[in-house]
């Protein structure tokens, strides 16, 4: 694992063996560049009124990686994550854990060529604690993408969303499993997921699982789900304005995929995962 660390302040890091902790102090901010390969974890604990960026870039080979963040009360980070096409499997599993008025953030990009099974958690444990998680995945080949994403709504007046978006393409598998659950007496919280898919091939394997946990009554919680394939009127639109068949899905699978890149808050990650995409569109 290789990181740097942009800030005023000096960042307490420390080595646990396959492990590296972060600690960003109270009333910091700055931003955290990490670069995973193989067997890589990471501890992230964001400390009272800090507020910081974390950027993390799957770059190659196998790779499994555990990590904790830690979001200590009106704290804020903006987790980045860019997995790369030359990744040869991925199982990542994250906790989350955001105290009253933290914000945690996230903005995810796979572009990867084989199988990824990647479990995120969120728990909101303190009043006023807010999440967003926000994916868009290729999936291609023969790979299988299993994707969960599950929200703890564990106090009052918590609030969380996700909005996950794919394309699954030849005899790939891709599934997004959406989990909310709000526990009785956190009055006034909210959970929303949003996951659509869309399926090129005839082969291809989409699914997608929303499922919504309510004990309490006086919530807002919503949940929409959609698989197809591409819009014949929109593919024979763009063929008619001179794009061939295979122009034409790129250009609808750019379209679908792009905005999660406005989320990427790091102008160089967004330029550089902006470039892996298109690459990646072009030659899958």
């Amino acid at each position: 694992m290789k990181y740097e660390i942009i800030s005023d302040i000096k960042l307490d890091v420390l080595k646990e063996d396959n492990s590296l902790n972060f600690i960003c102090p109270k009333n910091s901010e700055g931003v955290i560049h990490i670069l995973l390969e193989h067997e890589s974890n990471f501890k992230l604990i964001v400390e009272e009124n800090a507020h910081w960026t974390v950027n993390v870039e799957y770059l190659n080979g196998t790779i499994n990686s555990k990590n904790e963040i830690d979001i200590k009360p009106y704290a804020s980070l903006k987790h980045n994550i860019l997995v790369y096409e030359s990744v040869i499997g991925i199982n990542v599993v994250q906790n989350i854990d955001v105290s009253n008025s933290g914000e945690y953030t996230s903005a995810l990009l796979d572009v990867s060529e084989d199988n990824v099974n990647f479990n995120n958690q969120i728990n909101l444990n303190g009043e006023y604690a807010s999440s967003y998680f926000r994916s868009a995945v290729v999936s291609n080949k023969t790979s299988v993408k299993l994707y969960e994403i599950a929200t703890y709504n564990n106090a009052f007046y918590t609030t969380s969303k996700m909005d996950n978006y794919g394309v699954c393409k030849e005899k790939s598998k891709l599934e997004f499993k959406g989990v909310g659950t709000i526990k009785k007496g956190f009055k006034q919280s909210n959970n929303h997921q949003n996951s659509k898919i869309i399926v090129f091939d005839e082969l291809s394997n989409a699914s997608v699982y929303p499922l919504l946990y309510i004990d309490e009554y006086d919530v807002l919680a919503s949940h929409s789900a959609a698989v197809g394939k591409v819009n014949d009127d929109h593919m024979y639109y763009l063929c008619s304005r001179g794009l061939n068949e295979e122009q034409a899905r790129e250009f609808i699978t750019m379209g679908y995929l792009l905005p999660v890149l406005n989320y990427f808050n790091d102008q160089k990650l967004k330029e550089k995962a902006q470039e892996t995409l298109e690459r990646r569109v072009v030659n899958a």
